[in-house]
């Protein structure tokens, strides 16, 4: 399996690193269940950004038209698990709505830092010159 662009598991990292230091306060100033609210959140924005990747890099990879209608079936399945578990653990409520939805802030956040903050040596040292 192809390896992640840096710039992506940079993001991915933040999310995740986020997402430890949202849950810690919130179940510091908010009690266990915010807490546990927000890194389910977190988890789901980490998870939803490593899927995403790995499907458009396999939608732009050369050879990729053979395998477009698999990989829009993968698309479907993400978004149904998406939607369809976010929908599950409010119903059961497993999870809280806003705790869960600041959990899941840190998606833009961890996409944002890793852009600005990732090694870009690698990505200049590779282009023509």
């Amino acid at each position: 399996m192809k390896q992640l662009d840096p710039r992506l598991k940079v993001a991915i990292q933040v999310v995740v690193a986020a997402g430890v230091l949202f849950a810690l306060v919130a179940a510091t100033k908010f009690g266990g269940k915010a807490g546990f609210s927000v890194a389910v959140g977190s988890s789901i924005a980490a998870s939803n950004l490593y899927v995403m990747a790995r499907i458009i890099d396999a939608l732009v990879s050369p050879g990729a038209s053979k395998s477009v209608a698999g990989w829009s079936v993968a698309f479907g399945l993400k978004l149904l698990f998406l939607f369809g578990g976010i929908w599950l653990l409010l119903t059961w409520q497993v999870v809280s709505a806003l705790p869960l939805a600041i959990g899941y802030a840190t998606l833009p956040i961890g996409i944002a830092i890793g852009s600005l903050v990732s090694d870009k040596a690698g990505h200049d040292s590779a282009r023509p010159r």
